[in-house]
């Protein structure tokens, strides 16, 4: 699949978040995106929603970077932005501005660090 996967300003959507990490990570048979390492899905409409959906098919494991600027994760998303910050043991690079977090969010991104 490559190291690096752009859908910088795609205009995409949680659901569309969730039909490609199923159409790609089929129970079992391992993930065509398991060689993917840089992920940018910044500038597109992803919530809380769509983090939570990256979480549960275990895809920030092997991340070293994902950037999710510009998108509409406010606190909630933000939170889950933590949790899987906490989940992932290679990241090393998140992008989370421009999306309204809030002192909670920080403070506990602070936290894992």
């Amino acid at each position: 699949a490559g190291e690096y996967l752009s859908f910088e300003n795609w205009g995409l959507s949680d659901d569309y978040i969730d039909s490609l990490l199923r159409a790609h990570c089929v129970q079992g048979s391992g993930s065509s995106l398991s060689g993917v390492r840089h992920v940018n899905l910044s500038q597109n409409q992803i919530t809380e929603l769509g983090v939570k959906r990256i979480m549960e098919h275990c895809m920030a494991e092997g991340f070293h970077s994902l950037s999710l600027a510009g998108n509409q994760l406010g606190e909630r998303g933000g939170l889950a932005a933590a949790m899987l910050v906490r989940q992932s043991k290679q990241l090393r690079e998140l992008t989370l501005s421009a999306n309204e977090l809030g002192d909670v969010v920080v403070e506990t991104l602070c936290g894992q660090l």
